[in-house]
């Protein structure tokens, strides 16, 4: 190739690099006492090529207090949400509180809370409540807690019936770790989901848990919630989706 040829090669690629910029968090929400980063992207971009919007009619904060994320289409292109802690909180218990049913997601979305590392190490400090069905792709089979990567000991999948629209959801991490539970209702009034009673740690202490080294140690990740479409593919059903995360709270396990 010649050198002019070269240089007029490079130069559209910046430009097209400056023309689809990688995901940024620039806009701030306050909820529940803590700051959360709202994604923006131009361009398809991870998880499942979708493109994310930071406008306050994808990302509020109501006159209650209740954080929403709206799954929804500006022209003819869909845009997701996601909002990220602004500051890692490490080992603790970790409650969110939703009041939206996710027991019957449309095929083609998916809700998640989650911690995240942009580091590589121990599979980006990874773990997940994750509601979907993938596309349709599980059958009898809309949840799953997932410690990444994924496998028989790492990941368990369930089906939720829920009662009502409010739901708990907490994760418990300590070094070598992580129990997951969920439940109808608010916290410490509904009882675990129907499917999850052969998890059960103690008829006390419902959920499931994942212990040793593929648990992450502490260290940089946020709290992350995110709803999107699987695969970039637009809902089934073609309606907007709306999410509505009523309460999140964290105890450091220094406190316990």
């Amino acid at each position: 190739m010649k050198a002019g040829a070269a240089s007029l090669l490079a130069l559209a690629m910046l430009a097209s690099a400056a023309a689809s910029p990688g995901p940024v968090f620039v806009r701030r929400v306050r909820f529940a006492g803590y700051d959360w980063l709202v994604k923006s992207s131009r361009s398809p971009t991870g998880p499942g090529g979708n493109r994310f919007s930071d406008a306050a009619e994808s990302v509020f904060v109501d006159a209650d207090g209740e954080l929403h994320l709206k799954l929804r289409k500006d022209g003819n292109r869909w845009y997701s949400a996601e909002v990220a802690l602004d500051e890692s909180l490490g080992y603790g218990d970790y409650l969110f509180e939703l009041d939206s049913r996710i027991d019957d997601p449309d095929p083609s979305v998916v809700v998640g809370i989650f911690t995240w590392s942009d580091a590589d190490d121990f599979a980006h400090r990874e773990m997940d409540f994750e509601f979907s069905t993938w596309g349709g792709q599980l059958v009898g089979k809309n949840a799953q807690f997932v410690v990444q990567p994924p496998g028989p000991d790492t990941m368990r999948r369930f089906m939720i019936v829920q009662e009502g629209s409010a739901s708990s959801h907490r994760l418990r991490w300590r070094p070598g770790s992580a129990r997951f539970e969920s439940r109808h209702g608010r916290p410490g009034e509904g009882r675990a989901f129907e499917d999850l009673e052969p998890m059960y740690v103690t008829k006390d202490e419902p959920g499931w848990i994942c212990s040793g080294p593929a648990v992450p140690p502490a260290g940089d990740e946020r709290v992350r919630i995110n709803l999107y479409l699987y695969d970039g593919k637009p809902p089934s059903r073609g309606e907007e989706v709306e999410l509505v995360v009523s309460g999140f709270s964290f105890i450091p396990a220094a406190s316990f």
